[in-house]
């Protein structure tokens, strides 16, 4: 009967012996995820227009146009008759409601270049006006700031040539 026990516990031996090792390092998942969310996107609506203007003689003259499209002369002439309405730029975003985002116009100064020539005039001092904030605050929310003005200064010399002059200027925005 040893005999018979000691050949039990030899083949009991041997089959444990056979059985898979376990796991010496454990292993685990984690989720990924990704959100694609809409683009902001950026619109120009209105155009900047200063008007027509005419020196006065008195030096330098400058046309301050403010966010709200209301302009201010120094050592200028606004004639009443057959002016262009004066209008601060306009521009549209539209994006993920409820989103933040911040607007960037120029520090410097933009020069505009007389139609059919070379002379040039600066618009500089831009200003921002987004829709439900004060003037100045450049961080707006999808949702309720769909919309900013940018008003800017025209600087005049004295011995500016008379004409046309057109140019442009860069806005930009990004999600914050």
């Amino acid at each position: 009967m040893k005999r018979i026990t000691y050949f039990a516990m030899a083949v009991i031996a041997l089959g444990v012996a056979a059985l898979p090792a376990t796991a010496a390092n454990p292993t685990a998942s984690a989720l990924v995820e990704a959100e694609l969310v809409q683009t902001v996107t950026l619109v120009k609506t209105v155009d900047m227009q200063f008007g027509k203007v005419a020196l006065t003689g008195e030096g330098v003259g400058t046309l301050v146009l403010g966010v709200d499209g209301v302009i201010t002369p120094t050592n200028l002439f606004v004639p009443t008759t057959g002016n262009v309405t004066p209008a601060a730029a306009v521009f549209g975003v539209n994006g993920l409601s409820g989103t933040s985002y911040t607007v960037s116009i120029p520090s410097g100064t933009v020069s505009l270049t007389k139609q059919g020539g070379t002379e040039t005039m600066d618009v500089s001092a831009f200003s921002v006006k987004l829709a439900s904030k004060v003037a100045g605050v450049t961080t707006g929310t999808i949702g309720a700031d769909n919309s900013f003005a940018v008003g800017a200064t025209l600087t005049i010399p004295t011995t500016q040539a008379e004409g046309k002059y057109t140019g442009s200027f860069p806005v930009s925005i990004s999600y914050n």
